[in-house]
Order: C-alpha cells, then sequence, then structure tokens
C-alpha cells in the first residue's frame, strides 16, 4: 500500500508540471517602452526637485547683466549658494534663446539646458499667435566626493547622446572615457 502511494503521489506531481503556464516573457518593444517611461519619470523626478528647492530655498534673485539684447538672472539660497542661473538672449521684438543652469547644494552645475524660442512681437501679444520652445540641447554633471566631475552626460540637437566617465589617477590627473548612449539613458 505504501509503495502504490508512492508510485500514486510521484505520477500525480508529474502531471501537475505538465499543466499549461502563459509566458510572462516581456516583449523588447515592451521593455523599451517601459525604459523611455522611467526615463521620462526620472526627468519629471528631477525638475520637481529643482522646482522644489527653488520654491523652498530661494532668498533672491539679482540681475548680473542686462542689455537691449540678452539679461542674465542668478537665483540665491539663504546661504548665498547659486540654485539656478537663467540667461535669455533675445532679437528686435521676441525672445529667441535662453539657458538655464541649476545648481547642486554645493554650488555646482548639475543641469544645464539649452532652449530655442519661436519669434513673436512681444509689444503686440496675440493669443492665437503660435508660440513654442524647445530644448535643443542639455547636460547633466555628477561629482565625487572632491567636488571633480565623475560623470558628464549630454545630449545635442544633432541628435546625439554621449556619457563621459572621468576617472582621476592619485596625482589628480583626470582621464575621460566617452561613449555615445541611447537617449533613454541620459538619467541613469
Amino acid at each position: 500500500m505504501k509503495l502504490l502511494t508512492l508510485i500514486l503521489s510521484f505520477f500525480l506531481s508529474l502531471s501537475s508540471f505538465g499543466q499549461y503556464s502563459p509566458d510572462t516573457t516581456i516583449t523588447k518593444s515592451a521593455l523599451y517602452d517601459l525604459k523611455i517611461k522611467i526615463n521620462k519619470l526620472e526627468e519629471v523626478n528631477k525638475f520637481n526637485d529643482f522646482d522644489l528647492r527653488l520654491l523652498v530655498e530661494l532668498k533672491r534673485i539679482d540681475t548680473i547683466h542686462r542689455s537691449k539684447d540678452s539679461i542674465v538672472l542668478i537665483y540665491y539660497t539663504n546661504s548665498n549658494i547659486l540654485l539656478r542661473k537663467q540667461k535669455r538672449i533675445y532679437k528686435p521684438s521676441c525672445m529667441t534663446d535662453s539657458v538655464i543652469w541649476y545648481y547642486n547644494r554645493k554650488g555646482l552645475v548639475e543641469y544645464i539646458g539649452y532652449w530655442t524660442w519661436s519669434c513673436r512681437d512681444v509689444e503686440k501679444v496675440d493669443p492665437t499667435e503660435k508660440y513654442f520652445g524647445y530644448k535643443s540641447s542639455y547636460d547633466r554633471f555628477e561629482y565625487d566626493s572632491f567636488d571633480r566631475i565623475k560623470k558628464h552626460v549630454y545630449h545635442r540637437s544633432t541628435p546625439m547622446t554621449y556619457r563621459s566617465i572621468v576617472s582621476y589617477d592619485s596625482e589628480g590627473k583626470a582621464q575621460k572615457n566617452t561613449i555615445s548612449i541611447s537617449e533613454n539613458e541620459f538619467w541613469e
């Protein structure tokens, strides 16, 4: 009887493994779509951090340059550490370019965005007029414990995205290794 129970248990256990189980693998295109969404969420999260720091830590805004064709604004914390810098370049009757630098808590540049804007007459604003801007290129920086650049990731409008990893020898001499990456790897 023990033998019969053992044989019966053995065959029943084999048959349960032979049951249908759905394929749970993910396709390459679905994985790629997920990576794009994750990258976008990382970007949104980073800019939310920048905006939150601006709202919480902003003490003053200074105009350090003003002319008829450009203006440079600098945003400082209560501790006089740079939060953000913005440069706007104008052509007659319109803003055409803008560069925005975001700084980390040590006052080191963390992100730079280069914007190009469509031209419109700022004297007479027509709500039906199309006006748009796009980010033509952007850079991201990471630093080591000595505040030296260890990673520089940059996207250019060509379109090309690169990641430069910087290492330092015992004498402090930098060695840089730059590779081309997918735009979706910008925040990695």
